[in-house]
């Protein structure tokens, strides 16, 4: 199948030092993700499905989301329910990833828009050229893996894609493995915290502007991707990494 399936895992945690507040992503810190016309058939498209909540105990409030697919559109429904009375919904809303999000209050007979997504200021993403990436970048070390796909080489790409596995592999089984980056996993926690520089130092997340949250991510229990390709041995594209959040 022309299609790739990311199973998500680990719950995450966002705090808002501003506003003193924690809100906490379960059991996943996004939904599932679906990539269909992965490498043929017209415009790749992206599906999220499945559910997660977010919590907040200093609010007492919860967002339960619903993600799923309508033809080629991906929707999504939830309730937002005080945690003391999770069977009472103080508001639904319902809408279409990447656009438009409506809400319906227990006061009001129709729903209102919340906000379109659409219509909201892009970023441009920008990547800087090859010669400033380091080694351990994900564009170096899955180069030769997508320079395979482009030229419709599914079986260089697997062999490529197998290169780096079994490096990764062998790292991690000699104790190479670099050191963290961007997070690094606490044992008490059984979190990965992040790892906060500021002009090239480490400093504990309150030295940081008002405006910065800090992100925490679970360590997943189970392996992430599961995917179908054109090649029977195994998928072709590279899993997701983690990144720092600013």
């Amino acid at each position: 199948m022309n299609s790739l399936t990311i199973k998500t895992d680990g719950h995450m945690e966002v705090n808002l030092f501003n506003r003193k507040e924690k809100y906490i992503c379960s059991p996943k810190a996004l939904p599932d993700m679906n990539v269909w016309k992965l490498i043929w058939g017209g415009k790749k498209q992206i599906i999220w499905s499945g559910e997660i909540s977010i919590v907040c105990e200093e609010t007492q409030l919860q967002a339960n989301l619903k993600f799923d697919q309508r033809g080629s559109t991906n929707i999504f429904e939830g309730t937002i329910v005080n945690t003391t009375k999770p069977k009472v919904p103080l508001c639904k809303f319902e809408g279409e990833c990447g656009k438009e999000t409506f809400f319906k209050s227990k006061e009001k007979a129709e729903k209102e828009l919340l906000i379109d997504v659409s219509k909201q200021e892009q970023v441009e993403l920008k990547y800087p050229p090859r010669e400033e990436h380091d080694s351990l970048s994900s564009m170096i070390i899955w180069e030769q893996v997508n320079l395979a796909i482009v030229e419709d080489d599914m079986y260089r790409a697997d062999a490529e894609k197998r290169k780096v596995e079994d490096h990764q592999r062998h790292l991690r089984r000699n104790n190479l493995l670099p050191d963290p980056r961007f997070f690094k996993y606490d044992d008490a926690s059984k979190l990965y915290l992040p790892i906060y520089k500021v002009d090239g130092q480490a400093a504990h997340p309150p030295t940081l502007p008002q405006s910065q949250f800090e992100l925490k991510v679970a360590k997943p229990e189970t392996p992430a991707p599961s995917s179908s390709s054109p090649t029977p041995e195994s998928s072709t594209s590279p899993q997701p990494g983690t990144e720092q959040v600013q």
